[in-house]
């Protein structure tokens, strides 16, 4: 990157945007030449593991690993017209990735709800016309499951899309077991999901032999401690077995604290300053727990 913060190689290298106004793309790294950590992946695997509501899960990954790769990459990134940055798209298809993830873990297919444009959000919410893909006002239910009604994708990393599309959903529009038993059942929708498999594995035998026996392992990573002795067995061949593992299986350091959220950030946004620091604070306390037992990150 220049002086100036505009983009010099790859793809969008000499790029002049013209939204909001004629600009260089551009980009302010959170660390001057390099981006800054982002969010532990057991952070995010303990949201996957212990948000039992999709509010939860969104303002854990909205305060916390949304927030950090935006303000990681800065300069367009960290404004309202992010999106002229590509890596916008990828991030924002990872977290829709680990949406999924959550799903898959959690059973709650069709678990919506949050503040929504006329108070708490429903499932036969209309998705608004005024978006680059028109879903001709279908119901946001109709699309909660990939693989189906324009979700025509899947991701390598994340279970495959289940059989069927039961919809409307059964009961209380909550949870459907049934529909829970015909996705693929792996360890990737307890965990935070990175490319290696032997990498999925790792972080869970690790977690296991860390924590076991405390309480912070229910509280935290509760499909860990529900998993049978054999599982884990199974699963320790796996991390140990890979012959192309590109896991750091034997560097001993300290797991980063995530960034915080800063305040111009959380003023764009509307955030309760609060809510975002109580999240950062609960987060680094996971991380404290995992540093001071004999845990050791894979990544």
């Amino acid at each position: 990157m220049g002086s100036d913060g505009c983009v010099l190689n790859g793809i969008q290298s000499n790029w002049t945007m013209s939204f909001p106004n004629r600009h260089c793309l551009q980009r302010q790294y959170s660390d001057g030449d390099s981006i800054g950590p982002w969010v532990p992946a057991e952070v995010i695997s303990s949201y996957i593991q212990s948000d039992r509501q999709l509010a939860d899960f969104r303002e854990h990954i909205e305060f916390g690993y949304h927030g950090a790769v935006h303000l990681g990459l800065g300069g367009d990134a960290a404004t309202k017209h992010a999106p002229n940055d590509f890596f916008f798209h990828m991030h924002h298809a990872n977290i829709d990735r680990l949406w999924w993830l959550w799903q898959n873990g959690q059973n709650a297919f069709f678990n919506y709800n949050g503040p929504g444009d006329r108070g708490e959000a429903q499932l036969d919410d209309t998705i608004p016309e005024d978006r680059t893909v028109n879903f001709g006002r279908a119901p946001v239910g109709s699309v909660m499951i990939l693989g189906y009604n324009g979700m025509c994708y899947s991701y390598d990393s994340a279970p495959a899309p289940p059989a069927r599309y039961p919809w409307p959903p059964n009961g209380d529009g909550g949870d459907d077991t049934r529909l829970a038993m015909t996705a693929r059942n792996t360890s990737t929708s307890v965990l935070s999901g990175s490319s290696v498999m032997a990498g999925h594995a790792l972080e869970l035998v690790r977690i296991h032999g860390a924590l076991k026996g405390q309480g912070e392992l229910s509280e935290y990573f509760p499909k860990v401690a529900s998993l049978a002795p054999s599982r884990v067995e199974m699963l320790s061949q796996t991390a140990t077995g890979k012959k192309n593992c590109t896991c750091k299986q034997y560097v001993n350091r300290a797991i980063m604290y995530p960034p915080r959220m800063t305040e111009p950030w959380i003023r764009m946004h509307g955030f309760d300053p609060e809510r975002v620091e109580q999240v950062h604070r609960d987060a680094c306390r996971l991380v404290d727990l995992l540093n001071d037992s004999n845990y050791v990150s894979p990544y």
